[in-house]
């Protein structure tokens, strides 16, 4: 089964996209098309600004078993909504232990979807509906946590507007799907970690949990180091005058971590700088015409294999360390 999940804020077009694409790899393959509408609006439980704790979870559980239940009877599903939209809404609304909690099983998830693609604000008005929250500061929080979460985990999905859904677009995409889930992400512009031929290749839940991940206080998930120091250096202005994550403005666990990084990369320049000692297999830093203190002192009495005689340095002459003398071997360093 191929299964593709739409996630992002609301009133940016998912549901008309999730229906278009449904309806086209029906008709454009002949595969059994699904469709998973979006759960919230069958939720008995108050929602948006007045969303409870208990609301959030019955979404997140009921977005798993919508998916378990629709997948037994299609080859291809859509998901209007993936099981991390809950979580960022339970994330803007200050729910921070219940976002910890689901978190691990929201990544293991993540790994099921065939393909993943991110709708983001086009900037007009929200449709009044009776249901979505109006308010476009809401959404585009909501939007920025989405956001981060994706680019926080590494997690490679196709990020467009609805007005770059085109029906041309949407009818190669389903096109694609009939010949399976790697053409189709080919076709998209999607590649989950996960989807390599090297089975050894750890999961996203295990590089989070890694020691290159840490802890973000500000977006309350797991984050690769390397994206927080990309983000800082945004908001310093290295990469561009207008940073994308203004979320990060003034995050002091940010800074520390890019003072880290910084001093991390010196030291290895340093260490790139060093020479080391002229000895095969000597891993000690030279500090005496190419040699380590104790092969030089084993140079010095004639004890080091492979060299030649030690000759004092003058203005007039210098050692020739390409002269032979068969002499005692002394242990190496290390």
């Amino acid at each position: 089964m191929i299964k593709i999940g739409i996630t992002g804020t609301h009133g940016v077009g998912k549901t008309t996209l999730a229906r278009k694409l449904a309806w086209m790899i029906q008709q454009q393959c002949g595969m059994s098309a699904g469709l998973v509408t979006e759960i919230a609006r069958t939720c008995k439980f108050k929602l948006n600004h007045e969303a409870t704790p208990r609301a959030q979870q019955w979404l997140f559980h009921r977005q798993f078993v919508a998916e378990i239940d629709y997948g037994a009877e299609c080859h291809a599903l859509v998901c209007d909504r993936t099981v991390i939209d809950p979580l960022a809404y339970a994330q803007v609304n200050g729910m921070h232990e219940l976002v910890h909690s689901c978190m691990p099983t929201a990544l293991a998830w993540m790994e099921t979807y065939d393909a993943l693609i991110f709708m983001v604000p086009n900037g007009k008005p929200i449709v009044e509906d009776g249901f979505r929250d109006t308010d476009p500061v809401w959404q585009l929080r909501v939007n920025g946590v989405i956001a981060g979460w994706l680019d926080a985990w590494s997690l490679p999905v196709r990020s467009l507007t609805l007005e770059q859904a085109d029906d041309l677009t949407l009818e190669y995409w389903a096109a694609s799907a009939a010949d399976g889930p790697a053409r189709l992400r080919e076709a998209m512009g999607c590649q989950p970690l996960g989807d390599c031929e090297d089975k050894s290749m750890p999961s996203l839940d295990e590089i989070l949990n890694g020691p290159d991940a840490f802890r973000c206080e500000r977006f309350g998930t797991r984050m690769l180091r390397k994206r927080c120091v990309e983000r800082q250096k945004e908001r310093n202005g290295s990469y561009s005058n207008a940073p994308r994550w203004p979320e990060c403005q003034g995050c002091p666990q940010g800074k520390q971590i890019l003072d880290e990084s910084l001093a991390h990369k010196g030291k290895e320049q340093k260490a790139m700088t060093r020479q080391l000692c002229k000895v095969e297999g000597c891993e000690y830093v030279a500090k005496a015409r190419g040699f380590c203190g104790k092969h030089y002192d084993a140079w010095r009495a004639g004890r080091l294999d492979g060299f030649g005689p030690f000759i004092p340095l003058t203005k007039e002459t210098e050692a020739d360390p390409g002269s032979s003398s068969r002499l005692e071997r002394i242990p190496r360093c290390g």
